[in-house]
């Protein structure tokens, strides 16, 4: 049966990991599949932003600027603000699968006048791919240096952000963390339900982010990217979520079983799920740089 870790494994799991989205691999995935699918301005326009960066938290390459929203989230500004706690609601929307209720998940859309990433720190990941998208798409070709500099911040979160949205654990929430309270046990260790997700459904296609995209991209068709690209932000929250909700929880909750992805059957389907959503993923991406940077 599936349990719940114990007071100080809940404080551990949910400060240091529940608002880490595919790991590292995953998203790198996600920025990999898009790149393939960019336009030529949309990368001479990334790379061009990427030289401006003076970050050094990444590399100044398009695939591994999608780990950094992550890395700056264990860093302290120049003005002493701790960067956790002001961006790690960003990174996910708990929309409860039992009450979903999307305006309460994203603490009701806060209106800030100012650059999204200064916004205030109760904020949900659909509203923040919509602002740092409608800032790049505005800021991408200033020269004022402040607004450049914001264009790149923009860029970053928004191409780790979207990767966050389609890890469906970041979209539903059965009062557990997305699923970081819940044990379950794949190949002999005993891991939480998020980790899984984040990161061991992904290292089962491989370790090389360029070799996964690729095979995932030739899984792609065209009919896929049409479609995929259709709706909001709104609605590929909603997708997200319904798999988290349907094709997660509910079999889980079903079953009781801490073992239920080293079943063959299980895993093997667990697999095919995240491939449609890295999948789907780098194809929003790509649709939302080459509409921001064009």
């Amino acid at each position: 049966m599936i349990y719940y870790q114990g007071l100080i494994g809940l404080i551990l799991s949910f400060f240091c990991s529940a608002a880490f989205a595919w790991g590292d691999l995953g998203h790198e995935v996600v920025m990999a599949i898009a790149w393939q699918h960019l336009t030529a301005h949309s990368k001479e326009t990334i790379k061009s932003l990427l030289d401006k960066d003076s970050s050094t938290l990444t590399a100044k390459t398009p695939i591994a600027m999608a780990t950094w929203a992550d890395r700056y989230r264990s860093q302290k500004g120049p003005d002493g603000r701790d960067a956790y706690q002001h961006t790690h609601l960003w990174h996910f929307v708990d929309v409860n699968i039992d009450h979903p209720n999307l305006d309460k998940a994203c603490f009701h859309f806060p209106n800030h006048p100012g650059f999204a990433s200064d916004g205030p720190s109760h904020d949900c990941v659909t509203h923040k791919i919509k602002e740092f998208s409608d800032e790049l798409k505005r800021f991408h070709g200033s020269t004022n240096p402040t607004e450049q500099q914001e264009a790149i911040l923009a860029m970053k979160f928004l191409v780790h952000f979207v990767g966050d949205l389609h890890q469906p654990l970041h979209a539903g929430d059965h009062h557990d963390s997305g699923g970081n309270k819940v044990k379950i046990f794949f190949r002999n260790k005993q891991i939480n339900l998020h980790h899984f997700w984040d990161t061991s459904v992904v290292l089962s296609f491989g370790s090389d982010a360029n070799e996964i995209a690729l095979m995932l991209n030739k899984e792609i068709t065209p009919n896929n990217v049409v479609n995929w690209q259709k709706g909001t932000v709104v609605d590929w929250t909603k997708e997200s979520f319904e798999t988290a909700k349907q094709l997660i929880y509910e079999p889980l909750l079903v079953s009781h079983d801490r073992n239920f992805y080293n079943h063959q059957n299980n895993f093997i389907e667990a697999q095919r799920i995240a491939k449609i959503q890295l999948e789907e993923a780098g194809i929003r991406l790509a649709y939302l740089l080459n509409q921001d940077l064009n």
